[in-house]
């Protein structure tokens, strides 16, 4: 299962992911926050009316542990967390638990994305 796959399936299931993969899982985050505002924005406009898409249910990544110690870190989040859907949490052995909070890169217009109708670029 490839790690769209996995983060999909958690969301539709309202699964919390835990993995070691941050970099991957950390693009797919912003990829998710990215497109659901822009998809967010086109609704509404088109619409009308105010759009509130779903969110992941959340992402925590961790280095590689022993099983113990992973038990442990899980077990510190639960005792220091709320809800953390849409949200990206990492932990380190040197910082402890931090948001990722890396706000996704502004949407650009579509205007400028499109050749014009009838042009031939």
């Amino acid at each position: 299962m490839s790690d769209v796959q996995v983060l999909l399936r958690a969301a539709l299931n309202r699964q919390i992911v835990v993995t070691h993969n941050g970099r991957d899982f950390a693009l797919l985050h912003e990829a998710w926050i990215t497109w659901s505002r822009q998809w967010e924005q086109e609704i509404a406009t088109e619409s009308q009316t105010p759009v509130n898409l779903s969110h992941h249910a959340g992402i925590i990544i961790t280095p590689h542990l022993p099983n113990r110690t992973l038990v442990d870190v899980i077990a510190s989040f639960v005792a220091s967390f709320g809800p953390i859907a849409g949200r990206l949490l990492v932990w380190s052995a040197a910082n402890g638990w931090k948001e990722s909070r890396r706000e996704p890169p502004p949407v650009p217009s579509a205007a400028g994305l499109l050749p014009p109708s009838g042009s031939s670029r």
